[in-house]
């Protein structure tokens, strides 16, 4: 997506996610200095990937900066065409129940393998 700032981002960030294991990585492409109707700062094309957090994920995305960077690109929801839209947010919705599924059952068998469950 196209945004502004009123620094240069550089071509990464890596953010840690409050309260999570992961990191949020922010990749930008094609900054240019802009100056329009009172704003002096920069323009340019940010894409974002979540990952999970580890000690080198800084150095990772420097020695793989065109593979995150696609990632990011096909991370990007195009809101221009309504229904694909819909169909994403619905997939992701369903993905997300499926997940919270799995962690329930992986939950329930490990009490009955540990005998702290009769049934479940």
């Amino acid at each position: 997506m196209k945004v502004q700032g009123m620094v240069n981002p550089g071509s990464f960030a890596v953010e840690q996610i409050p309260g999570t294991s992961r990191s949020l990585v922010r990749l930008f492409q094609n900054v240019t200095p802009c100056q329009k109707d009172g704003f002096d700062g920069f323009e340019y094309d940010e894409y974002h990937v979540e990952v999970e957090t580890w000690d080198g994920v800084a150095q990772n995305v420097r020695d793989n900066y065109n593979e995150f960077l696609k990632k990011g690109m096909d991370n990007e929801v195009d809101r221009s065409n309504d229904a694909l839209f819909r169909a994403q947010v619905e997939t992701d919705s369903a993905v997300r129940d499926m997940d919270a599924m799995n962690v329930d059952q992986e939950y329930r068998l490990t009490l009955l393998e540990l005998g702290l469950a009769d049934d479940i």
